[in-house]
C-alpha cells in the first residue's frame, strides 16, 4: 500500500511504522549531504558505529515495508531530490541505519548489473536485505554488503 501526502494515511500507520517514517525522515537529509561531502567509504564507515539495539519503538516493521517508508520519507523531506536520480544509495544507507537501531538482522548491499549484450558501463544498485535470506528479487551481483547483527 503506498503512501500519499494525506495526514489520514499517515495516522493510518501503525506506532512502529510511524516512528520508523519519521526516523527516516530525519536522517534523510544528513545521509544525502553526507554521500556529497563525504563520500561512499566514511559513509559506510558512519554504518558499521551503529548501536544495534533492540528497540520496540521500531519492531515489527519489515524490511519490504520499511522500504517504502524510507521511500516516502525522502519524498517528504528536503533531501526529496534524491529520489528523481533513483536515490537508492542514500535510502538504504537510512533504512540500514534506522533497522541497525531497532536490533533488527538486515544487510546492506550495493551490487552492479551488467547487460547482454555488454553495453558501455553498468548499472548500479543499493538495498537492504534481511540478514538471514537473499532477496528473491536481487537482480544485481553484489560488490558490497554490511551486515547487522
Amino acid at each position: 500500500m503506498p503512501l500519499s501526502l494525506r495526514p489520514s494515511l499517515f495516522a493510518a500507520l501503525s506506532r512502529e511504522e510511524r516512528a520508523f517514517f519519521v526516523a527516516s525522515w530525519l536522517l534523510a537529509p544528513a545521509a544525502t549531504a553526507g554521500l556529497k561531502v563525504a563520500g561512499f567509504r566514511r559513509m559506510t564507515d558512519l554504518l558499521r558505529r551503529v548501536p544495534a539495539r533492540k528497540s520496540v519503538l521500531f519492531a515489527d516493521v519489515g524490511v519490504e515495508r520499511a522500504e517504502s517508508l524510507v521511500r516516502r520519507a525522502f519524498r517528504w523531506s528536503i533531501a526529496r531530490w534524491s529520489v528523481r536520480d533513483g536515490g537508492c544509495l542514500p535510502q538504504s544507507m537510512v533504512q540500514y541505519a534506522v533497522h541497525t537501531l531497532g536490533g533488527d538482522e538486515v544487510r546492506f548491499v550495493v551490487g552492479v548489473q551488467r547487460g547482454e549484450p555488454a553495453p558501455v558501463g553498468f548499472e548500479a544498485h543499493a538495498w537492504i536485505e534481511d540478514a538471514r535470506r537473499t532477496r528473491p528479487d536481487r537482480k544485481h551481483e553484489a560488490i558490497f554488503e554490511l551486515t547487522a547483527t
